[in-house]
């Protein structure tokens, strides 16, 4: 069977066929319930979830039917139309139509009012009435134009409906047209493309219409301003209906404006939002016919085509684009089969941000908190259901499995970290350590990019203290230590006392200026992170060894230092003295003056013997 139409709801798919069946599915493509609802070809389906599951089909036979399913209920309404039923939509759960007072249309066994488009154009409302609700009321909302109704989405007070000509909105509650817009150029009978509409919010309306989108926003006017500000649309409180007043009598007037609107290289043939700043839509393109690509250059064919000439070019794409300016983000080719054999009429856009209640399994249609206030390109939902008459492809934002996966398919190893970073505990099939470690070794083996390793480590390790051990030891390793020395944390993590020992008896040999540097801000943090006796050891034998020049002034300078941290300040004396440093002598004195009051008085008659540890101190 072919199927002609669907719809979305929780956790299943509605289907209808060109032979009347109507099949709900799950996301596995299992069967859960079928019927044969219609003698002919269903048209449209509508689904809404308010405690039970409603679908409402309609069909070329001129009827609807109202299927409500709920635990321990199952209920089939038939309402007959004198002419074909070519879209359908069911009332809202949240409308205000059923907190009127004249038009309470919900009852408790799940009877609820909806809207029917014919072929000849008729927008007809059907609520329940009669004591029991057993009967149907039906109010004509829109003549018709002579043209049938392709589409019709409900959303609040507002009813935006489509037919080959025209799009108009309504507000029901007081059965106001607000205003109507015309197909593009090109539109008509003989190219009947489909109209798509979808409702982002209780406002703003998306058309997408042949290879034309327009964002509608509807607003309350200002004082004096006329609600017909799209083409011929009525002014305030006119009716285009048929005979039914204004449930409500609301004086409000709104207006109804193009808040954006740009082309498309091809066809739309069906559209949703993504976000706040994106929409999605489903494009497709015509196949040239065989005389027109007669008449093009071969230049202009490969431009059209491809380089392969024999590639479908009504192959549909899931677009995402810029909501304000078409801009395109991405684009997906499908997978669809017999794509050749169909137009743009034959294909179903369904969105997950279209179900009432949110998904919490595993196929995480809605964002955590935290995610959401990024934006959806960033995280999971919303997850779109692309049909043709053959197949079902489901089109989800990459998680960050895949967008991880596909960075390291790259090589792109820094992306491939930040993305994995964002979002640790929806990383199942990585692990973060892994591809961190992967990272900043892949950086440290590159010479030039020692300081680019250094700033990631201290940006990405953070706290793990474990893990700044072990790199700053592949720091040791790799002769890269200067790089990172200034950032090794030192509280918060603090590390093991051993890993500063280590670092500073690397520097003492390689590096006396950033050994100096080290040592004045590691040895006066609390508690001590190392034995500055110990290190005053190895600097004694460093120094010996080392030439009367500049390296030798920093191991005197850092000696110094080190007698001082130790509280043994009649030795960083004579270091200074010893060295002819006599400048470092009051720097000593002002800043151990409340501890060591009788160091000026002994300078001349201390003579510093290495040997001698009597008045040595440990740290």
């Amino acid at each position: 069977e072919k199927v002609t139409a669907a719809n979305l709801e929780t956790d299943h798919i509605v289907l209808g066929t060109e032979n009347g069946f109507l099949h709900i599915i799950n996301f596995s493509g299992q069967v859960v319930k079928s019927a044969r609802l219609h003698k002919r070809a269903i048209n449209s389906i509508s689904v809404d979830l308010d405690g039970e599951l409603a679908i409402l089909s309609g069909a070329d036979n001129g009827a609807a039917v109202l299927l409500t399913l709920s635990a321990n209920d199952f209920k089939e309404s038939t309402i007959s139309v004198n002419e074909a039923v070519k879209a359908v939509c069911l009332e809202p759960s949240a409308n205000a139509l059923r907190n009127s007072e004249q038009q309470n249309t919900l009852s408790k066994n799940g009877d609820r009012a909806f809207l029917v488009g014919t072929s000849s154009g008729r927008l007809i409302l059907h609520r329940p009435a009669g004591w029991f609700r057993q009967s149907q009321k039906e109010v004509v909302l829109f003549p018709g134009a002579g043209s049938a109704i392709t589409t019709i989405k409900w959303e609040g007070n507002l009813v935006a409906w489509a037919d080959v000509a025209q799009v108009r909105v309504m507000d029901i509650s007081t059965q106001t047209a607000l205003c109507q817009m015309s197909a593009p150029m090109g539109v008509g009978a003989e190219e009947p493309y489909p109209c798509s509409l979808c409702w982002t919010s209780p406002r703003d309306l998306l058309i997408g219409w042949a290879d034309n989108f327009r964002h509608v926003r509807i607003s309350a006017a200002a004082a004096g301003v006329s609600g017909d500000n799209i083409n011929s649309g009525s002014s305030k409180n006119s009716s285009k209906g048929g005979g039914a007043k204004g449930a409500s009598g609301s004086d409000e007037s709104k207006v109804a404006t193009v808040v954006a609107e740009w082309m498309t290289d091809s066809l739309i043939s069906g559209l949703h939002g993504f976000d706040a700043e994106h929409v999605v839509y489903l494009a497709y393109t015509p196949s040239l016919d065989e005389e027109v690509q007669d008449e093009m250059d071969e230049e202009e064919l490969l431009m059209t085509t491809g380089a392969d000439s024999s590639h479908s070019t009504n192959q549909p794409e899931l677009v995402v684009a810029k909501l304000s300016n078409g801009q395109i983000v991405s684009a997906d080719q499908l997978p669809l089969r017999g794509c050749n054999f169909h137009g743009p009429e034959a294909y179903m856009l369904l969105s997950s941000h279209q179900c009432k209640k949110h998904r919490q399994d595993a196929s995480k249609w809605q964002l955590r908190a935290y995610q959401s206030q990024r934006g959806g390109a960033r995280g999971y939902a919303p997850v779109f259901f692309v049909g043709s008459p053959q197949d079902f492809v489901v089109a989800r934002v990459r998680d960050v499995n895949d967008r991880v996966g596909f960075a390291l398919s790259q090589r792109d190893l820094k992306r491939a970290v930040d993305i994995a970073r964002v979002d640790r505990t929806a990383l199942t099939l990585y692990n973060y350590t892994d591809i961190l470690r992967i990272y900043l070794t892949h950086l440290l083996e590159q010479r030039d990019a020692a300081a680019t390793a250094a700033s990631e480590c201290f940006r990405l390790i953070g706290s793990d203290g474990a893990m700044w051990e072990e790199y700053v030891y592949k720091f040791i390793e790799y002769k890269q230590l200067e790089a990172i020395a200034t950032l090794i944390p030192t509280d918060k993590p603090t590390l093991d006392s051993s890993v500063y020992e280590a670092v500073l008896t690397s520097l003492l040999a390689d590096s006396p200026k950033v050994f100096l540097e080290i040592v004045k801000r590691w040895g006066r943090v609390k508690p001590v992170l190392f034995n500055h006796t110990n290190l005053l050891r190895t600097l004694e034998v460093q120094k010996t060894t080392a030439d009367k020049g500049l390296a030798g002034s920093y191991y005197i300078e850092a000696q110094a230092q080190l007698y001082i941290f130790a509280h043994m300040y009649e030795r960083a004396v004579n270091c200074y003295l010893d060295s002819r440093i006599g400048d470092r002598i009051a720097s000593s004195n002002n800043n151990n003056t409340s501890t060591s009051s009788g160091v000026g008085n002994s300078v001349t008659s201390y003579k510093h013997d290495p040997e001698d540890n009597s008045s040595n101190n440990n740290a």
